[in-house]
């Protein structure tokens, strides 16, 4: 066997460097996992986000950590094995959502690290993702189960689920509504949906109007509907909200906490905020909505369907809004 062959890739870059620095005068390209994704992290704060910026932060404090002192040897040790276990290590205490997002975003530190030739080969390519089994468990709710949550929510978390209902729209776009996406005086509600980018504009539900009425206004028409809410939706960690509608569950006696492991709760158990979205297409259908319409408006993208609110129909979709119940 070669005397090279059982030497470190630390080693043998050693070797390599001494080499090309005797040849050239330069030095070979080294670095740590810590110090390039760090660097990489730091070049990329005038031209993403603060809240993406963030995020990166916080997925690379989380690596470095399982790492250990293999965030300060040299990048090259970090090899597919060294990814496969990190992936199970961040699937053993979170939903496949994270795992995936998690992986995504590691494979793109060192797809960065290969085009500065720091390592030949990304360490992630050929690590599988982790599948979501997640929306096939989950379910509609019942008007029973949903009058019984709502006779226990906070008026904000009381107001969030009936927007949830009667909109369709998922958590995130209704903790970030402000009056300025309400017109009153048309009756409709308008967003861009944070997760595809998508514009809504839907006819307010008879229910939800009155329910609108009921709540205290803003002169500021950028203030948001539910001030907490959205406060929480700011910030990195906003699974505060997911966590807080998992509670509201767990009290009316719809999710039982014994049976939820840490970080499992959306594959254990059939019922989250995202059922509300379930809840009101399966209330459009029941009430004889051409299903063409019914994903117009709750936004489910589809080939079939148009991006535009006005290809549906203005008509087709006030009816929509019209069959739904009162709670």
């Amino acid at each position: 066997m070669p005397a090279t062959a059982s030497k470190t890739a630390t080693q043998v870059r050693r070797i390599l460097g001494d080499i090309c620095k005797d040849l050239t005068g330069a030095s070979l390209a080294v670095t740590t996992p810590r110090a390039f994704i760090t660097g990489f992290i730091d070049g990329k704060t005038k031209t993403i986000a603060p809240r993406t910026l963030a995020t990166y932060r916080s997925m690379a404090r989380q690596f470095f950590e399982w790492l250990g002192d293999r965030a300060d040897k040299d990048i090259t040790e970090v090899g597919k094995r060294t990814m496969v276990e990190f992936r199970d290590h961040v699937a053993a205490k979170a939903g496949p959502k994270t795992v995936n997002n998690t992986l995504a975003m590691v494979r793109m530190f060192f797809a960065a690290a290969q085009k500065d030739s720091f390592i030949t080969e990304n360490p992630c390519l050929g690590v599988e993702s982790v599948r979501d089994r997640t929306e096939a468990a989950r379910r509609p709710f019942t008007l029973p189960e949903l009058r019984a949550i709502l006779e226990l929510a906070s008026p904000e978390w009381a107001s969030m689920i009936r927007f949830g209902l009667f909109t369709g729209q998922r958590l995130s776009d209704i903790a970030t509504l402000t009056w300025q996406n309400l017109d009153l005086a048309r009756g409709e509600i308008r967003l861009t949906t944070r997760k595809t980018g998508r514009r809504q504009v839907i006819p307010l539900p008879p229910a939800l109007q009155a329910h609108i009425a009921t709540l205290p206004a803003s002169d500021d028409p950028k203030a948001p509907i539910h001030p907490a809410a959205w406060a929480a939706a700011q910030r990195v960690q906003s699974s505060t909200l997911s966590r807080e509608f998992a509670e509201l569950l767990e009290a009316a006696g719809l999710r039982d906490a014994t049976e939820v492991e840490p970080g499992m709760a959306n594959r254990r158990n059939a019922l989250s905020f995202h059922c509300l979205r379930h809840t009101a297409t399966s209330l459009l259908k029941d009430a004889g909505i051409p299903a063409s319409v019914v994903m117009a408006f709750v936004g489910h993208d589809s080939p079939d369907v148009s991006q535009g609110y006005t290809h549906t129909g203005r008509e087709a979709m006030e009816r929509a809004a019209s069959a739904f119940p009162t709670l």
